[in-house]
């Protein structure tokens, strides 16, 4: 059992709260783990090297059987789904996932970059992980990269989109990829999850409750989103 869609991205444009109202739909599962990095696991390191960045590898599913164990409480009939934000940002994606899902939906969720980079740093400042000013992070932002930082701390990088998105246009159509706006997503959930649904093929009369204010990000507050879903 893999998934029949994939949520790829991008980090902080909202894929957490989407991911958790798609999970309350009865027709839709969703992996157990947000943010497995399954088909990403080639081109990541065994390794990132800034502060706290050992939790993405921890996390990160390596084998098609840890893989497929995401998904053994899927019911018949159910579509299934799958989150990872940095699937948006490695070249080799797209083409893996579509070796293992040749007719996979994906849906990529884009924010202002600047927001999208400043959201991400407040992040990291929240867990203690960035110590410097937002322009100090986006000075340091190269040697970061080629230092071996995690992708979140790409402040710039993650928000340019242009290529990424090409990617997943040439490799699966524009017909089977899904753009979604996170000013779109946060000041109508309710529309947006409709065209998802109706995208996904799934039952769009059923109603979500979208009131709940999501504040999640993180392996950890994925698995913990997971498990409210899931009981």
């Amino acid at each position: 059992m893999i998934p029949d869609f994939f949520i790829v991205g991008a980090a902080k444009a909202g894929t957490s709260a989407l991911d958790y109202f798609l999970s309350l739909h009865p027709d839709i599962y969703m992996s157990r783990l947000k943010e497995s990095h399954y088909f990403a696991r080639t081109e990541m390191p065994l390794a990132f090297t800034g502060p706290g960045d050992d939790v993405i590898i921890r996390y990160m599913t390596k084998t098609l059987e840890e893989y497929e164990a995401l998904f053994l409480d899927t019911n018949p009939g159910q579509v299934v789904g799958e989150s990872s934000v940095y699937y948006l940002n490695y070249e080799l994606v797209p083409a893996l996932i579509r070796k293992s899902v040749p007719n996979a939906k994906i849906i990529i969720m884009l924010r202002n970059p600047m927001d999208r980079a400043y959201s991400a740093y407040m992040h990291l400042v929240r867990d203690g992980r960035e110590r410097n000013s937002f322009e100090e992070g986006l000075r340091l932002e190269t040697k970061r990269k080629g230092d071996g930082y995690e992708p979140i701390w790409w402040y710039r990088e993650l928000g340019v989109y242009s290529e990424p998105i090409r990617r997943y246009y040439n490799i699966f159509g524009e017909s089977n990829v899904k753009v979604i706006f996170y000013d779109d997503f946060k000041s109508n959930s309710q529309n947006v999850l409709l065209e998802v649904f109706e995208f996904l093929d799934v039952n769009p009369d059923i109603s979500i409750d979208t009131s709940t204010t999501l504040n999640v990000s993180g392996v950890p507050s994925s698995r913990a989103l997971y498990d409210l879903a899931h009981p």
